[in-house]
């Protein structure tokens, strides 16, 4: 059987806002589709090359320092995320989504968690909220390896601040879980290891980013937090058109193209 990378990203917080979710994309041959998404990304951060060249100028002209050293501070290393989808970008997004979707052997899987749940009561059972991501994180990991046929993974999730006073580091807490729920022997089997990345620092962290946030969109836009935007649409609407759904809301798995699967948790 073959063996996964597994790329994790979370979006939403779980403090305050009424959706959080995790997503993992799980592939055993990552090269085909990182260099679908390098071309992807390479054309849209061209796009924002030229629009920050733009708006310096601007600043340069009408001698707006204070606003240009303010602008300049405020940049990040550029990457692909679904809040970033613009009128200028969204058609290559839309291409991105639809060059994921030509690739089978690919595998999508999300947690979603609705903090306005009525039995949403997490203190009796998590004690911080450190707590309840790695127990939510833990739960869509052991799921995942369900449909993976005995192969063993990599893990490789987002970068998430943990605070030294906790006394684990992200990756002892989340072996710690995985141990717990899978039992000692078939974690060894089934868990090569564990590394937190910088989002910035890998594509298919970004492709995550784009697939969760895009599932996301539609459970605010079904409950009625949002308005459909318009800019955003043309992609969000790939994926539900590759999948056959009408929305990327609800539970649901779907095989082909390729292994896409979304679960909101019902607490009980």
């Amino acid at each position: 059987m073959p063996n996964y990378f597994v790329f994790a990203d979370e979006s939403g917080t779980l403090i305050s806002d009424r959706y959080f979710g995790i997503g993992v994309l799980a592939l055993s041959e990552p090269e085909q589709l990182y260099a679908t998404v390098q071309t992807s990304f390479d054309k849209i951060r061209t796009f924002s090359k030229n629009q920050r060249e733009k708006t310096i100028a601007e600043y340069l002209q009408n001698n707006e320092y204070n606003k240009l050293a303010k602008y300049s501070s405020q940049q990040l290393p550029f990457e692909l995320k679904f809040t970033n989808i613009n009128s200028l970008n969204n058609s290559v997004y839309q291409e991105l989504v639809r060059n994921y979707f030509t690739l089978p052997a690919v595998k999508f899987s999300a947690i979603i968690v609705d903090r306005e749940d009525p039995n949403f009561n997490p203190s009796p059972k998590f004690s911080n909220t450190w707590d309840m991501y790695s127990g939510f994180f833990s739960t869509l990991i052991t799921g995942l390896l369900r449909n993976l046929n005995n192969s063993q993974i990599c893990l490789l999730p987002d970068y998430l601040y943990v605070p030294n006073d906790f006394g684990e580091t992200f990756e002892q807490t989340i072996k710690r879980k995985l141990k717990k729920r899978l039992q000692e022997e078939a974690y060894s089997k089934s868990i090569f290891n564990i590394t937190r990345l910088e989002s910035h620092s890998h594509l298919l962290i970004q492709l995550v980013d784009i697939l969760l946030g895009s599932i996301l969109y539609d459970f605010k836009i079904s409950a009625g937090l949002i308005q459909p935007n318009k800019r955003k649409e043309i992609v969000v609407d790939e994926i539900r058109k590759n999948i056959n759904r009408s929305s990327l809301a609800g539970n649901y798995t779907v095989n082909t193209p390729s292994y896409f699967s979304t679960w909101k948790i019902k607490f009980k």
